[in-house]
């Protein structure tokens, strides 16, 4: 039994109390733990009552008083109610639930109410934002409760908050709760001494918080992996994401395999094996030039993969592969005159699916590769009026676009139908309704977007106008492509003046584009000073909302080796800032984030005082090594063969990025692609350097 009391903790009770519990020996830690989580533990958030129960109302009283991040207009509150999952995978997600709680004004504070609390919750996590999207999530940790049965904390309870801790819940769908490491074993271990039976449900997120750096927890994460790997009731993820992946964490790579391989042999119709073993066909008949060989490679794959699929979730991965391949085909069979053929396969599908069927066969047809980038010119003139692409269409290519506008009319009429519909599947249990209504709208806006692509293709100019203009509506102006569209058509359309307020709008949201700044200098030649200042004013915008994400966390000493095999350690940049990014060449999200990184380099040439390290993490170092080399400067490349790194800074998932200060305090962690406006993403990296040289 130990006298600490862990810093999570401490910060909840006074100094008389903490002494008080290191004197009482005789008493578990475990029920002085609990006495300290009534609603006295935060100054700036109370829950009454304090012992909140199942089916009962719960108050919350945020004292705004204390806390100087949100404005005092309009807050609101976010509760996300956690509990024991008992669900499949791909089946419906009873936890976490969100609901999104109004808050009044009542003196210095503000309260809200929560009419019951759902069944089978065991504690809620609330967060909360202004009217201006100013976010107080007490520094990542959420401010929490647990919920009562009997007078007492229900078993699970800490589990359900640890799991989020451990990362489970995706920081872009949670804002930014989770990574606590260390708080979530303590509550992992805490749960496990009351209730042991919860460690089967929890083991795979229980390991997650161990040190394999320490030997003292790499001796308990393998005494743990062999007691999970015995369990009796083993599904695929628990052998695939539970115990192969957990030993190739400690380069066990016999073992991993072996469960790998066992995975296959006890569920060989299974999701994963389902997932995998199709997954050749539809890379064969995306590279596949003969469209008998295409039409021979999908029948192949209906007669293989039909009904019925272990669960709805990998019915719709098939589903969505099956309507993939025919997008592929699509181009084939309009150029054969067989495009009703096309259409009444097509027919076979659900709505939802027939649909994103419909989006990618336009991508194919526009000839756009991916939706996040600029269409490309089937044709360009050889000199454009501005910095957009012009086209000029003929023959198949003008069929092309015609089906295309059909299809993503259809598309965007169905969308248009089903904005307001009850939730689906695919719709995120930890999203309220708003952000449903609100991601739906942006999907909305890219179906629009596809259908103004196509009017532009035809020189239907105005029409394409009013549509472009819903869609950078809809999308609320984050997708940049849809905005370089909207900006185009009204350049030729004559509005040039219209195109430059629009521009100034997005410069000032941070959702403009190297090719709309040139549009920008192009017609506004002395406008400079102004563009300088709008850029400038950005700038302060992102810094600011970055700074309620800053941490500081020591950061561990750490060991790499540069593309000559030379060891290089972080001991060598003290008093220096560290830009620490994780990648792999199999990343896409990875690659695009290496050309800002690249930028920034380039801008830091001369600061002594900021260091780069673009840490590779593949298995096979000569694939990394060839993109490597179509880099300018090589300089900056590094590799961790032993993966010591990222299980020092616990990186789970790519692309990750780590600022270090020069005091060696973590300021920045930053997971997968902030956002998808390569800009935007330029200007908050040097944002988050510009802030850790403060």
């Amino acid at each position: 039994m130990t006298t600490s009391i862990h810093p999570y903790y401490k910060k909840f009770v006074s100094f008389d109390l903490q002494m008080t519990l290191r004197i009482l020996l005789i008493i578990p830690i475990v029920f002085l733990i609990y006495d300290v989580l009534g609603q006295n533990r935060y100054s700036i958030v109370q829950f009454v009552p304090e012992k909140p129960t199942i089916d009962q109302p719960l108050t919350l009283i945020y004292n705004s008083g204390f806390n100087k991040i949100l404005s005092h207009e309009k807050i609101h509150c976010l509760a996300y109610f956690t509990g024991v999952n008992e669900h499949i995978i791909g089946e419906k997600l009873f936890f976490p639930k969100v609901i999104e709680v109004s808050l009044e004004k009542a003196g210095e504070s503000w309260k809200g109410k929560i009419d019951s609390i759902p069944a089978k919750a065991k504690g809620l996590i609330a967060i909360f934002f202004d009217n201006l999207d100013h976010m107080d999530n007490n520094n990542g940790e959420g401010y929490w409760t647990p919920f009562y049965l009997n007078d007492k904390i229900q078993p699970g309870t800490f589990s359900s908050i640890a799991e989020m801790y451990a990362g489970e819940w995706p920081p872009e769908s949670s804002f930014n709760l989770g990574k606590k490491i260390d708080t979530a074993r303590k509550l992992f271990e805490e749960d496990f001494k009351i209730s042991p039976e919860l460690k089967r449900k929890y083991i795979r997120w229980y390991l997650e918080t161990l040190d394999l750096n320490k030997e003292e927890d790499r001796l308990i994460f393998k005494s743990n992996l062999d007691v999970y790997s015995q369990y009796p009731d083993l599904d695929e993820w628990d052998l695939l994401n539970g115990i192969s992946k957990n030993f190739a964490r400690i380069n066990d790579t016999i073992s991993s395999e072996k469960y790998k391989k066992l995975l296959f042999d006890l569920f060989p119709k299974g999701s994963w094996a389902t997932q995998t073993n199709s997954l050749g066909l539809l890379i064969d008949i995306g590279t596949q030039a003969s469209f008998e060989k295409q039409k021979s490679i999908y029948k192949k794959f209906k007669e293989i993969y039909s009904q019925p699929f272990p669960d709805e979730f990998t019915r719709r991965v098939m589903e969505s592969r099956r309507g993939q391949m025919l997008s592929y085909m699509v181009k084939a069979y309009a150029s054969e005159g067989l495009i009703d053929v096309w259409l009444k396969e097509l027919n076979t599908f659900d709505d939802e699916f027939k649909v994103y069927a419909y989006q990618r066969a336009t991508w194919e047809l526009l000839g756009i590769n991916d939706r996040k980038k600029n269409h490309k010119p089937t044709k360009q003139m050889t000199q454009p009026e501005h910095p957009f692409l012009n086209y000029t269409l003929e023959g198949q290519q003008d069929k092309n676009v015609k089906i295309a506008e059909s299809l993503s009319r259809q598309a965007t009429e169905w969308w248009k139908q089903n904005l307001n519909t009850p939730r689906r599947l695919i719709d995120l249990p930890f999203y309220t309704e708003n952000q449903i209504l609100n991601f739906r709208e942006e999907r909305l806006g890219d179906f629009l977007d596809l259908l103004g692509v196509s009017l532009l293709r035809q020189n239907k100019f105005e029409e394409a106008r009013l549509i472009l203009n819903e869609a950078v509506t809809r999308s609320k102006y984050k997708e940049v492509s849809i905005n370089e569209h909207y900006i185009e058509c009204l350049a030729k359309l004559g509005r040039i003046d219209e195109a430059l307020k629009e521009i100034v709008t997005l410069i000032n949201i941070g959702k403009s584009s190297d090719t709309i700044d040139k549009f920008y200098f192009q017609y506004k030649n002395n406008g400079a000073l102004l563009f300088d200042s709008l850029k400038d004013e950005l700038r302060v915008l992102i810094e600011k909302k970055l700074k309620s994400k800053m941490i500081k966390e020591a950061s561990p000493d750490f060991t790499l080796y540069n593309l000559q095999g030379n060891e290089i350690s972080s001991s060598q940049y003290k008093n220096k800032v560290i830009v620490l990014d994780f990648w792999a060449s199999w990343c896409p999200p990875c690659i695009e984030e290496l050309k800002n990184l690249e930028k920034a380099v380039k801008r830091y040439s001369k600061d002594q005082g900021i260091v780069f390290l673009l840490l590779n993490i593949d298995k096979e170092k000569n694939r990394a090594l060839r993109l490597i080399e179509s880099k300018l400067n090589k300089d900056f490349f590094y590799f961790d063969p032993s993966n010591k790194v990222v299980n020092k800074f616990k990186v789970t998932g790519l692309p990750t990025k780590i600022i270090i200060d020069k005091n060696g305090n973590v300021r920045f962690r930053t997971e997968g692609m902030s956002s998808f406006n390569e800009q935007e993403q330029y200007y908050e990296l040097l944002a988050m350097i510009r802030l850790s040289t403060k």
